[in-house]
């Protein structure tokens, strides 16, 4: 999106686009449905890639996408294959997500009331306000759940020619351990700079961010909304100390947390940086 639950002082990106363009890249900003399933936001956004493509005078777009918008971005490179270079996905829920399950009751969790509560007031509210009935919570919910996401992955399988990178956050001072280990080390400088780099977990996402742990025993390393495991797709470069916010730079630019210093404007210099050494 171009603003964060439709606020026109909260640049969704935050900072990122203007930082982009300082570098000398083209940068088209998607703003899509806010909450609806991908196979509509995908069409919205298939639209919008193509007048970026004509306005640029290229060809081909890079698509980097954050959260359940890489599901948007696979549905644009899967329909118009000759349009995408590569899809790059931040944190994108691939194989779905527990909080989804949970919050639509296909999975049984003492904690459910909590999260339905936590989903409707941070995330619902604000938004529902801004589109109206334009949009559906549930079909969102729907789709990152298990059911949901096998018949996307079923239905939007990877194109031929396009190059799918993904990487994703970790926090609740967790390493992310094997989970966050790259499908092709060794990982790219932008990702290994911070290995040994953690991130606290914001009070804002105390509650997800325990869910998806899955216990003190566990501790199933997440951004706070999406579990590393479920967004390993195509060449996974691995992780970086931030939770679902941070990866974008928000809330209004502030720091990850205390004796983190990842930065996000740096950390979508390195990536597009990276991408352009890949001949994409």
């Amino acid at each position: 999106f171009d603003k964060l639950a439709g606020l026109d002082s909260v640049p969704y990106w935050y900072g990122v686009p203007e930082h982009l363009e300082s570098l000398g890249h083209i940068v088209c900003v998607g703003e899509v449905d806010p909450f609806n399933d991908s196979t509509d936001r995908g069409m919205q956004l298939l639209e919008q890639a193509q007048a970026c493509a004509a306005a640029s005078g290229h060809a081909k777009v890079n698509i980097i996408a954050h959260s359940q918008g890489g599901l948007d971005a696979r549905v644009v490179a899967h329909e118009a294959p000759e349009l995408v270079a590569s899809v790059t996905t931040v944190a994108t829920p691939h194989h779905g997500t527990p909080i989804a399950d949970i919050a639509l009751g296909l999975t049984p969790n003492a904690s459910a009331a909590a999260l339905v509560d936590w989903l409707v007031q941070t995330l619902g509210a604000p938004i529902w306000d801004e589109v109206g009935n334009e949009t559906s919570l549930y079909e969102a919910l729907y789709q990152m759940s298990q059911p949901g996401i096998t018949e996307f992955n079923a239905t939007y399988t990877d194109a031929p020619g396009v190059l799918y990178t993904s990487v994703t956050g970790r926090t609740g001072l967790s390493d992310g351990g094997d989970a966050c280990q790259p499908t092709s080390p060794p990982p790219p400088l932008l990702i290994s700079a911070f290995n040994d780099t953690l991130d606290t977990t914001d009070t804002l996402f105390l509650i997800p961010e325990a869910i998806l742990s899955d216990g003190i025993l566990s501790q199933e390393p997440n951004d706070a909304l999406v579990r590393v495991i479920d967004s390993r797709w195509g060449e996974f470069l691995g992780c970086v100390p931030a939770d679902h916010l941070d990866e974008v730079g928000q809330l209004l630019g502030d720091s990850p947390g205390l004796g983190n210093d990842w930065n996000h404007l740096d950390f979508y210099a390195d990536l597009v940086a990276y991408l352009r050494d890949r001949g994409v």
